[in-house]
């Protein structure tokens, strides 16, 4: 089975993000966007509590005083290519004051099945009493969460490490760091009445 990359994002949580910087002459100033790269922002909201900036290619930035993401709606390249990558890292370096506790890598993907609540119910869903033909499950959605390597031990994919309290400045922790890596897929419907399942892979430490 073939899976088409649909969505690419890197969230960064934080305490004291300031939306209000938030603006195209800010990024291109600040070489987070460079000019030469010849992108002219399609929508711009700047406000205290949410800023975003999006750019006709489907990259976009939204800040809000909790959290930044920075997405790729249009990923046309593998992952590692996306230039949210380098835009991610720009800001985190330009704005060092702001006190970062997590960071969440996420995929989105598609898969043409037929039909995706019988695929997942076959590929997932054990036989028993929870799917008779009186009470038939009519949809199913699965989760699964992996250790990720440089991760301590967790029972819960959102621990105590993503808290604010978690991390100090200078880095140190004082409590378990954890890294896990999650997959999660339920079945979608496109507009065209085709059939899909979609599936999202997420790191987070």
């Amino acid at each position: 089975m073939s899976f088409e990359l649909a969505q690419f994002s890197i969230v960064i949580v934080g305490k004291g993000h300031n939306p209000t910087i938030l603006n195209p002459d800010f990024l291109a100033i600040r070489g987070i966007v460079p000019r030469a790269w010849g992108w002219e922002p399609a929508e711009v909201l700047t406000t205290p509590p949410l800023s975003l900036v999006r750019y006709p290619i489907g990259v976009s930035i939204q800040m809000d005083p909790q959290r930044l993401q920075i997405s790729d709606l249009q990923p046309g390249e593998p992952p590692v290519e996306s230039k949210i990558i380098p835009i991610a890292r720009a800001i985190v370096e330009t704005l060092p004051n702001v006190r970062y506790t997590a960071v969440g890598i996420n995929f989105q993907a598609i898969a043409r099945v037929e039909s995706p609540d019988r695929f997942l119910k076959a590929r997932f869903l054990k036989p028993g009493p929870w799917d008779t033909a009186e009470h038939p499950v009519q949809m199913a959605g699965f989760r699964l969460v992996y250790p990720a390597p440089g991760g301590g031990p967790s029972s819960s994919p959102w621990t105590s490490a993503a808290s604010p309290e978690a991390t100090d400045p200078s880095g140190a922790s004082s409590r378990t760091r954890t890294s896990t890596a999650t997959v999660s897929a339920t079945p979608v419907r496109c507009r065209s009445n085709r059939t899909w399942i979609g599936s999202r892979q997420t790191g987070r430490r």
